[in-house]
Protein backbone atom coordinates (compact mmCIF):
# COMPACT_ATOMS: atom_id res chain seq x y z
CA UNK A 1 0.00 0.00 0.00
CA UNK A 2 1.45 3.13 -0.71
CA UNK A 3 1.68 6.30 1.46
CA UNK A 4 -1.22 8.44 -0.58
CA UNK A 5 -3.83 5.15 -0.15
CA UNK A 6 -2.79 4.45 3.27
CA UNK A 7 -3.81 8.56 3.95
CA UNK A 8 -6.83 8.03 1.98
CA UNK A 9 -8.07 4.98 3.69
CA UNK A 10 -6.85 6.15 7.08
CA UNK A 11 -9.31 9.50 6.53
CA UNK A 12 -12.14 7.76 5.70
CA UNK A 13 -12.07 5.61 8.56
CA UNK A 14 -11.53 8.88 11.35
CA UNK A 15 -15.07 10.00 8.80
CA UNK A 16 -16.85 6.84 9.85
CA UNK A 17 -16.42 6.94 13.66
CA UNK A 18 -17.22 10.52 13.48
CA UNK A 19 -21.04 10.43 15.26
CA UNK A 20 -21.89 13.61 13.06
CA UNK A 21 -20.28 12.71 10.21
CA UNK A 22 -22.20 8.98 10.42
CA UNK A 23 -25.67 10.96 10.95
CA UNK A 24 -25.63 12.98 8.17
CA UNK A 25 -24.45 9.85 6.16
CA UNK A 26 -27.62 7.93 7.95
CA UNK A 27 -29.93 10.90 7.03
CA UNK A 28 -28.68 11.21 3.37
CA UNK A 29 -29.81 7.18 3.30
CA UNK A 30 -33.02 7.89 4.57
CA UNK A 31 -34.05 10.88 2.49
CA UNK A 32 -33.05 8.87 -0.69
CA UNK A 33 -35.52 6.52 0.03
CA UNK A 34 -38.54 9.34 0.88
CA UNK A 35 -37.31 10.76 -2.36
CA UNK A 36 -38.02 7.19 -3.91
CA UNK A 37 -41.91 7.72 -3.25
CA UNK A 38 -42.15 10.85 -5.30
CA UNK A 39 -41.74 8.67 -8.38
CA UNK A 40 -44.94 6.64 -8.13
CA UNK A 41 -46.85 9.44 -7.58
CA UNK A 42 -45.33 11.36 -10.55
CA UNK A 43 -46.26 8.56 -12.92
CA UNK A 44 -50.02 8.31 -11.86
CA UNK A 45 -49.88 12.05 -13.01
CA UNK A 46 -48.72 11.24 -16.13
CA UNK A 47 -45.23 13.31 -15.53
CA UNK A 48 -42.33 11.86 -17.27
CA UNK A 49 -39.72 12.00 -14.83
CA UNK A 50 -39.02 15.25 -13.11
CA UNK A 51 -40.25 18.73 -14.24
CA UNK A 52 -38.26 21.10 -13.84
CA UNK A 53 -39.16 24.88 -12.77
CA UNK A 54 -36.37 26.95 -12.72
CA UNK A 55 -36.85 30.60 -10.63
CA UNK A 56 -39.38 29.29 -8.78
CA UNK A 57 -40.99 29.47 -5.30
CA UNK A 58 -38.37 28.98 -3.08
CA UNK A 59 -38.12 25.45 -1.46
CA UNK A 60 -40.15 25.12 1.86
CA UNK A 61 -39.12 21.79 3.20
CA UNK A 62 -35.73 21.56 2.67
CA UNK A 63 -35.26 18.21 3.97
CA UNK A 64 -38.17 15.04 3.61
CA UNK A 65 -40.53 15.93 6.24
CA UNK A 66 -40.85 13.05 8.10
CA UNK A 67 -37.17 12.95 8.46
CA UNK A 68 -36.77 16.86 9.80
CA UNK A 69 -40.04 16.14 11.96
CA UNK A 70 -37.85 14.62 14.49
CA UNK A 71 -35.81 16.98 15.67
CA UNK A 72 -36.85 18.53 19.04
CA UNK A 73 -40.14 19.35 20.03
CA UNK A 74 -40.82 23.12 21.38
CA UNK A 75 -44.23 22.84 23.57
CA UNK A 76 -46.16 25.15 22.79
CA UNK A 77 -50.31 26.26 23.61
CA UNK A 78 -52.22 24.63 21.28
CA UNK A 79 -55.96 25.54 22.06
CA UNK A 80 -57.14 28.26 24.80
CA UNK A 81 -60.38 30.21 25.18
CA UNK A 82 -61.28 33.67 24.66
CA UNK A 83 -64.25 35.52 23.84
CA UNK A 84 -67.59 35.06 23.07
CA UNK A 85 -67.19 34.80 19.11
CA UNK A 86 -70.37 36.69 18.23
CA UNK A 87 -70.69 38.61 15.11
CA UNK A 88 -72.65 41.52 15.05
CA UNK A 89 -72.32 42.47 10.89
CA UNK A 90 -73.66 40.54 8.46
CA UNK A 91 -71.29 41.99 5.81
CA UNK A 92 -67.49 40.36 7.52
CA UNK A 93 -64.74 41.47 5.45
CA UNK A 94 -62.42 38.60 5.65
CA UNK A 95 -58.83 39.07 4.09
CA UNK A 96 -56.09 36.85 3.40
CA UNK A 97 -52.53 37.63 2.45
CA UNK A 98 -49.02 35.59 2.01
CA UNK A 99 -47.15 38.36 2.55
CA UNK A 100 -43.36 36.38 2.53
CA UNK A 101 -42.31 38.07 5.65
CA UNK A 102 -43.77 39.97 7.97
CA UNK A 103 -40.91 41.91 8.93
CA UNK A 104 -40.10 42.99 5.11
CA UNK A 105 -43.38 43.71 4.18
CA UNK A 106 -43.93 46.18 7.36
CA UNK A 107 -40.62 47.96 5.91
CA UNK A 108 -42.27 48.50 3.07
CA UNK A 109 -45.59 49.75 4.03
CA UNK A 110 -48.00 47.95 1.54
CA UNK A 111 -49.36 45.93 4.84
CA UNK A 112 -49.99 48.73 6.27
CA UNK A 113 -51.34 50.78 3.25
CA UNK A 114 -53.95 48.04 2.17
CA UNK A 115 -54.64 47.46 5.93
CA UNK A 116 -55.42 51.30 6.12
CA UNK A 117 -57.73 51.43 2.44
CA UNK A 118 -59.93 48.26 3.00
CA UNK A 119 -60.31 47.81 6.78
CA UNK A 120 -60.78 43.79 6.78
CA UNK A 121 -62.24 43.12 9.89
CA UNK A 122 -60.39 39.76 10.41
CA UNK A 123 -57.25 39.40 8.37
CA UNK A 124 -55.23 36.04 7.99
CA UNK A 125 -51.29 35.73 6.85
CA UNK A 126 -49.35 33.22 5.22
CA UNK A 127 -45.31 33.17 5.23
CA UNK A 128 -45.00 35.21 8.55
CA UNK A 129 -41.12 33.83 8.89
CA UNK A 130 -40.57 35.53 11.80
CA UNK A 131 -40.51 34.28 15.86
CA UNK A 132 -42.78 34.87 18.44
CA UNK A 133 -39.98 36.57 20.33
CA UNK A 134 -38.83 38.88 17.76
CA UNK A 135 -42.46 40.34 16.78
CA UNK A 136 -42.88 40.93 20.83
CA UNK A 137 -39.39 42.72 20.81
CA UNK A 138 -39.64 44.72 17.97
CA UNK A 139 -43.34 45.61 18.39
CA UNK A 140 -43.98 44.25 15.14
CA UNK A 141 -47.84 44.84 15.99
CA UNK A 142 -47.64 48.76 16.85
CA UNK A 143 -49.51 49.06 13.50
CA UNK A 144 -52.64 47.09 14.12
CA UNK A 145 -55.51 48.85 15.26
CA UNK A 146 -56.38 48.53 19.13
CA UNK A 147 -59.67 47.20 18.69
CA UNK A 148 -58.03 44.14 16.78
CA UNK A 149 -56.47 41.14 18.60
CA UNK A 150 -53.28 38.77 17.41
CA UNK A 151 -52.91 35.36 16.92
CA UNK A 152 -49.40 33.82 15.84
CA UNK A 153 -48.14 30.61 14.87
CA UNK A 154 -44.78 30.91 13.87
CA UNK A 155 -42.42 27.92 12.86
CA UNK A 156 -41.23 25.57 15.58
CA UNK A 157 -38.63 24.34 12.94
CA UNK A 158 -36.92 27.29 11.76
CA UNK A 159 -37.35 30.67 12.30
CA UNK A 160 -37.01 31.95 8.90
CA UNK A 161 -39.75 29.68 7.88
CA UNK A 162 -43.63 29.09 7.10
CA UNK A 163 -45.80 30.71 10.11
CA UNK A 164 -49.31 32.11 9.51
CA UNK A 165 -51.27 34.55 11.83
CA UNK A 166 -54.52 36.07 12.28
CA UNK A 167 -55.36 39.58 13.38
CA UNK A 168 -59.65 39.87 14.21
CA UNK A 169 -61.65 42.41 15.19
CA UNK A 170 -63.93 39.61 16.22
CA UNK A 171 -62.78 37.60 19.44
CA UNK A 172 -63.45 34.23 18.95
CA UNK A 173 -64.69 31.42 21.62
CA UNK A 174 -60.97 29.59 20.94
CA UNK A 175 -58.00 29.69 19.01
CA UNK A 176 -56.36 26.15 18.11
CA UNK A 177 -52.90 25.82 16.91
CA UNK A 178 -52.20 22.91 14.05
CA UNK A 179 -54.75 20.21 13.10
CA UNK A 180 -53.40 18.46 16.60
CA UNK A 181 -51.00 16.12 14.64
CA UNK A 182 -47.51 16.48 15.45
CA UNK A 183 -45.83 15.36 12.29
CA UNK A 184 -47.88 18.43 10.90
CA UNK A 185 -48.06 21.13 13.29
CA UNK A 186 -44.33 21.96 13.37
CA UNK A 187 -44.29 24.55 10.88
CA UNK A 188 -46.80 27.06 12.47
CA UNK A 189 -48.98 26.41 9.03
CA UNK A 190 -52.69 26.31 10.66
CA UNK A 191 -54.57 28.62 13.24
CA UNK A 192 -58.44 27.95 13.57
CA UNK A 193 -60.76 30.45 14.87
CA UNK A 194 -64.17 29.41 16.53
CA UNK A 195 -66.71 31.78 16.35
CA UNK A 196 -70.57 31.68 17.51
CA UNK A 197 -71.31 30.23 13.97
CA UNK A 198 -68.47 28.94 12.15
CA UNK A 199 -64.47 27.74 12.32
CA UNK A 200 -61.90 29.96 10.37
CA UNK A 201 -59.21 28.15 9.55
CA UNK A 202 -56.29 30.11 8.25
CA UNK A 203 -53.66 27.57 6.61
CA UNK A 204 -50.46 27.66 4.49
CA UNK A 205 -50.09 24.27 2.61
CA UNK A 206 -46.83 22.89 1.70
CA UNK A 207 -45.22 23.74 -1.62
CA UNK A 208 -44.23 20.33 -3.34
CA UNK A 209 -40.81 21.61 -3.91
CA UNK A 210 -38.40 21.91 -6.45
CA UNK A 211 -38.32 18.78 -8.80
CA UNK A 212 -41.17 17.80 -6.58
CA UNK A 213 -39.20 16.44 -3.74
CA UNK A 214 -41.68 17.09 -1.18
CA UNK A 215 -45.06 15.72 -3.20
CA UNK A 216 -44.78 12.72 -2.14
CA UNK A 217 -45.41 14.17 2.14
CA UNK A 218 -47.85 16.94 0.55
CA UNK A 219 -50.01 14.09 -1.33
CA UNK A 220 -49.80 11.28 0.58
CA UNK A 221 -49.71 12.94 3.95
CA UNK A 222 -50.12 16.51 4.89
CA UNK A 223 -53.51 16.54 2.02
CA UNK A 224 -55.65 14.02 3.73
CA UNK A 225 -54.51 15.30 6.99
CA UNK A 226 -55.88 18.45 6.13
CA UNK A 227 -58.64 17.29 4.50
CA UNK A 228 -60.42 15.09 7.54
CA UNK A 229 -59.35 18.07 9.70
CA UNK A 230 -61.71 20.06 7.99
CA UNK A 231 -64.25 17.31 7.84
CA UNK A 232 -64.04 16.96 11.21
CA UNK A 233 -64.96 20.86 12.08
CA UNK A 234 -67.63 20.98 9.51
CA UNK A 235 -69.22 18.44 11.06
CA UNK A 236 -70.16 20.50 14.10
CA UNK A 237 -70.32 24.07 12.44
CA UNK A 238 -70.11 25.91 9.43
CA UNK A 239 -66.32 26.53 7.76
CA UNK A 240 -64.69 29.37 6.50
CA UNK A 241 -60.98 28.50 5.32
CA UNK A 242 -58.58 30.62 3.37
CA UNK A 243 -54.60 30.96 2.64
CA UNK A 244 -51.63 29.66 0.44
CA UNK A 245 -52.83 26.50 -1.07
CA UNK A 246 -50.04 26.30 -3.42
CA UNK A 247 -51.87 24.66 -6.07
CA UNK A 248 -53.45 25.96 -9.08
CA UNK A 249 -57.19 23.70 -9.16
CA UNK A 250 -58.40 24.79 -12.82
CA UNK A 251 -57.48 25.59 -16.47
CA UNK A 252 -58.51 29.75 -16.01
CA UNK A 253 -56.33 29.58 -12.59
CA UNK A 254 -52.86 29.24 -14.35
CA UNK A 255 -51.54 31.39 -17.32
CA UNK A 256 -50.05 28.10 -19.08
CA UNK A 257 -52.84 25.79 -19.02
CA UNK A 258 -50.31 22.69 -18.61
CA UNK A 259 -49.88 21.41 -15.93
CA UNK A 260 -46.19 20.56 -16.04
CA UNK A 261 -45.19 22.87 -13.71
CA UNK A 262 -44.97 22.50 -9.40
CA UNK A 263 -48.63 23.93 -8.77
CA UNK A 264 -50.43 22.44 -11.31
CA UNK A 265 -49.45 18.88 -11.85
CA UNK A 266 -52.49 16.70 -12.31
CA UNK A 267 -51.31 15.39 -8.78
CA UNK A 268 -51.64 18.32 -6.93
CA UNK A 269 -55.01 19.56 -8.94
CA UNK A 270 -56.30 16.16 -8.06
CA UNK A 271 -55.60 15.97 -4.15
CA UNK A 272 -57.46 19.42 -4.14
CA UNK A 273 -60.00 18.39 -6.28
CA UNK A 274 -60.42 15.81 -3.31
CA UNK A 275 -61.11 18.23 -0.79
CA UNK A 276 -64.02 20.01 -3.25
CA UNK A 277 -65.49 16.05 -3.35
CA UNK A 278 -66.00 16.10 0.24
CA UNK A 279 -67.91 19.43 0.40
CA UNK A 280 -66.14 22.44 0.34
CA UNK A 281 -66.92 25.12 -2.14
CA UNK A 282 -64.22 27.65 -3.90
CA UNK A 283 -65.88 30.74 -3.45
CA UNK A 284 -64.50 32.91 -5.99
CA UNK A 285 -65.31 30.84 -8.59
CA UNK A 286 -68.41 29.75 -7.25
CA UNK A 287 -69.37 33.74 -8.12
CA UNK A 288 -67.38 34.05 -11.11
CA UNK A 289 -66.89 30.95 -12.68
CA UNK A 290 -65.60 31.80 -16.04
CA UNK A 291 -62.94 34.72 -14.52
CA UNK A 292 -59.37 34.20 -15.26
CA UNK A 293 -57.61 35.89 -12.02
CA UNK A 294 -54.24 35.42 -10.70
CA UNK A 295 -52.71 35.85 -7.03
CA UNK A 296 -48.93 34.78 -7.38
CA UNK A 297 -46.36 35.57 -10.08
CA UNK A 298 -42.62 35.03 -10.12
CA UNK A 299 -41.59 38.15 -9.77
CA UNK A 300 -37.93 37.67 -10.86
CA UNK A 301 -39.40 36.74 -13.91
CA UNK A 302 -41.22 40.49 -14.04
CA UNK A 303 -44.16 38.09 -14.26
CA UNK A 304 -46.59 39.88 -13.05
CA UNK A 305 -46.41 42.73 -15.17
CA UNK A 306 -46.95 40.73 -18.09
CA UNK A 307 -50.16 38.64 -15.95
CA UNK A 308 -48.42 35.27 -16.03
CA UNK A 309 -49.41 33.72 -12.76
CA UNK A 310 -51.86 31.24 -11.00
CA UNK A 311 -54.27 31.37 -8.31
CA UNK A 312 -52.49 29.79 -5.53
CA UNK A 313 -54.82 31.57 -2.94
CA UNK A 314 -58.38 30.51 -2.24
CA UNK A 315 -61.96 31.05 0.18
CA UNK A 316 -63.24 27.88 0.47
CA UNK A 317 -66.53 27.47 2.60
CA UNK A 318 -68.10 24.07 3.13
CA UNK A 319 -71.39 23.85 0.66
CA UNK A 320 -73.97 24.10 3.26
CA UNK A 321 -72.33 27.96 3.48
CA UNK A 322 -72.52 29.52 0.41
CA UNK A 323 -75.70 31.57 1.42
CA UNK A 324 -73.50 33.29 3.33
CA UNK A 325 -71.09 34.07 0.29
CA UNK A 326 -72.19 37.82 -0.46
CA UNK A 327 -68.70 38.64 -2.56
CA UNK A 328 -65.17 36.84 -3.64
CA UNK A 329 -62.27 39.27 -4.75
CA UNK A 330 -58.50 39.22 -5.88
CA UNK A 331 -56.59 42.15 -5.52
CA UNK A 332 -54.24 41.70 -8.13
CA UNK A 333 -53.22 45.42 -8.28
CA UNK A 334 -51.78 45.21 -4.59
CA UNK A 335 -48.07 44.45 -4.73
CA UNK A 336 -46.16 43.97 -1.40
CA UNK A 337 -45.51 40.30 -2.25
CA UNK A 338 -45.18 37.53 -4.73
CA UNK A 339 -48.79 36.84 -3.94
CA UNK A 340 -51.56 39.23 -3.83
CA UNK A 341 -54.50 39.72 -1.73
CA UNK A 342 -57.96 38.29 -1.62
CA UNK A 343 -60.94 38.63 0.57
CA UNK A 344 -64.34 37.37 0.73
CA UNK A 345 -67.38 39.11 2.10
CA UNK A 346 -69.42 36.29 4.19
CA UNK A 347 -72.54 36.87 6.30
CA UNK A 348 -71.63 35.26 9.15
CA UNK A 349 -75.40 35.08 10.00
CA UNK A 350 -77.06 34.28 7.10
CA UNK A 351 -78.97 30.89 8.74
CA UNK A 352 -79.79 32.91 11.58
CA UNK A 353 -81.46 35.61 8.86
CA UNK A 354 -82.85 32.83 6.93
CA UNK A 355 -84.95 31.06 10.15
CA UNK A 356 -86.19 34.63 10.66
CA UNK A 357 -87.87 35.16 7.23
CA UNK A 358 -89.12 32.04 7.91
CA UNK A 359 -90.84 32.86 11.16
CA UNK A 360 -92.29 35.59 9.74
CA UNK A 361 -93.63 34.05 6.82
CA UNK A 362 -95.62 31.18 9.16
CA UNK A 363 -96.35 34.49 11.09
CA UNK A 364 -98.57 36.02 8.39
CA UNK A 365 -100.40 33.44 7.30
CA UNK A 366 -104.35 33.79 7.97
CA UNK A 367 -107.36 31.48 8.23
CA UNK A 368 -110.45 32.36 7.25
Amino acid sequence: MNLFKFISKHQTLNKMSNPAIKRKSDQITKDTDFFQDVKPALKQSKLNGFTKQTNSKNDDIKVAPRQQLLTSFIPYQRQFSTGTGKISTNSLLISAWNINGLRRILETKHLQNYFNSRKPDIICFNEVKTSQEAIDKDKLTSWVPAEYTCYFNPSKLKKSHSGTAVITRYKPISVKYGMGVDQHDMQGRIITLEFETFYLVCVYVPFSGSEFKNLAYRINEWDPAFRNYLVSLKQKKHVVVCGDFNVAHQGLDMWEESGQYIGSSPTERNSFGKLIQAGFVDTFRHVYPNVRKYSWWNLWKGNKEKNLGRRFDYFLTNSEAVEGIKDAFVRCEIDGSDHCPIELLFNPNFASEKQNENNEKISTITID
